[in-house]
């Protein structure tokens, strides 16, 4: 009688155990996705796109400049004008059920961090993206992307498992613009796709011929293209 009564209480001591694991891994988990790095904050601000003095008084008349001595010349980014390049855009932006607030954008060795906050169902996670862009041998341009994160989780296999499916769908149903240059860039960093870097700019035609990235500086070799 007293093995028995071993057994029943060994069993229901199993039994208990098996949901407070399954709670403790789902608590686990949530702490995972739901983790926000130091320093990030959310910036919830309707923000509308803005003319960027940076890029309007600045950066554009000195490529411009620099492409009418039919030399290869050199433009750095710092890190401080990130943000006002990041205005251009519209924010939050909202897609397929999720809200993107604005983001940041931080240059590091060899790779562009984009940092930001994603609103599902009044959820926020915290999501992180790392990219790298390259200059292939043939002197076209692949924008790979390395590291996506949800919170402290890294999901980037399994997002570009399912966003290759989504792209190839599009693709067979011809709403794909192969000669539009979003369309170029989503392809390079979904499906390693390398891309003629060729950009016109007032009236003048530039080639990136190379990416050079560290620590809070993007520096961007250009070569201008003869008409």
């Amino acid at each position: 009688m007293k093995k028995s009564k071993k057994r029943k209480i060994k069993k229901r001591y199993w039994l208990g155990l098996v949901p407070a694991m399954m709670l403790a891994f789902l608590f686990i988990l949530s702490l995972l996705f739901l983790y926000k790095p130091a320093g990030l904050e959310r910036s919830d601000t309707v923000r509308e796109r803005q003319i960027s003095q940076y890029f309007t008084n600045e950066l554009l008349p000195d490529i411009y400049n620099q492409a009418q001595y039919g030399e290869p010349f050199e433009i750095v980014v710092p890190q401080e004008k990130t943000e006002e390049l990041v205005k251009l855009s519209d924010w939050p932006r909202e897609t397929g059920g999720l809200t993107f607030l604005m983001p940041t954008v931080a240059f590091e060795p060899e790779k562009i961090v984009i940092s930001g906050i994603v609103v599902f169902r009044e959820t926020e996670f915290a999501v992180r993206v790392v990219g790298r862009p390259e200059i292939m041998d043939e002197g076209l341009l692949n924008l790979t992307l390395t590291d996506i994160e949800v919170g402290a989780v890294d999901i980037t296999l399994v997002v570009k498992a399912f966003a290759r499916k989504i792209y190839r769908e599009r693709a067979k149903s011809k709403k794909i613009d192969e000669n539009d240059l979003g369309e170029k860039v989503i392809a390079s960093m979904l499906m390693d796709k390398p891309f003629e870097p060729l950009f016109k700019v007032e009236g003048s035609k530039v080639r990136i011929d190379k990416v050079t990235l560290t620590k809070g500086k993007l520096a961007i070799g250009l070569c201008p293209v003869k008409k």
